[in-house]
C-alpha cells in the first residue's frame, strides 16, 4: 500500500476525487484474506451522484487473477529465458503450461489440460479446488456487499 500511496498519489483520479488510497486498499485486499473485502466501503462517494462499491471491484480483481489460468500466463519463451529451478516455481509453471483451453460461462467454468505427469494433474485439481473456494467466498461477499447498492441489489447475480 505504501508504494501505491507514494508513487501513485494524486494520479488515480475520477472527476475531482483522488482514489489512490482506495486503489491501494483494493490491491492490498487482493493478496490478503477475502474477509478484508468486508472492510472496504460499499458506497464510496467518488463524484456527484456516483458511488463505487469497492468490495465489488476487489472481487473482480481476485476472480480475474485466479481465473487467468492457462499457458499464456507462463509462455515457453519466458520459461526458457528465466532458467526456473525452484521446485515450487517449476510446479506452478508446469501447471499453467498444461492448460490447453478454458470455457467461462455464467453456469460453468471449465479448464482442459494435457498432463504429462500425475503430479501436474494433481496440482491442477488442487488449483481448481482453490478456484471453487474463491468463487464461493466471492459470491458470499458479492451478495453481502451489494445488498445496499441500489442497482445491484435489485438485480441479483451469482458469480459461480
Amino acid at each position: 500500500m505504501e508504494i501505491i500511496s507514494e508513487k501513485w498519489n494524486n494520479k488515480i483520479i475520477y472527476r475531482d476525487t483522488d482514489l489512490t488510497a482506495e486503489f491501494a486498499q483494493i490491491c492490498f485486499s487482493h493478496n490478503d484474506n477475502a474477509l478484508t473485502l468486508l472492510e472496504l466501503d460499499k458506497n464510496y462517494l467518488c463524484g456527484t451522484n456516483t458511488v463505487a462499491c469497492l468490495p465489488l471491484v476487489g472481487i473482480i480483481l481476485r476472480l480475474a487473477d485466479i481465473l487467468d489460468f492457462d499457458a499464456k500466463r507462463t509462455p515457453a519463451i519466458l520459461y526458457s529465458h528465466l532458467y526456473v529451478r525452484h521446485p515450487i516455481s517449476i510446479k506452478e509453471w508446469n501447471k499453467h503450461r498444461a492448460v490447453e483451453s478454458w470455457e467461462i460461462k455464467p453456469d460453468v467454468i471449465q479448464f482442459s489440460a494435457k498432463c504429462t505427469h500425475p503430479a501436474i494433474e494433481a496440482s491442477i485439481h488442487e488449483f481448481c479446488d482453490l478456484i471453487d473456494h474463491e468463487l464461493s467466498i466471492c459470491n458470499f461477499h458479492f451478495t453481502k456487499s451489494t445488498k445496499s447498492v441500489p442497482n445491484l441489489s435489485t438485480h441479483p447475480h451469482r458469480l459461480s
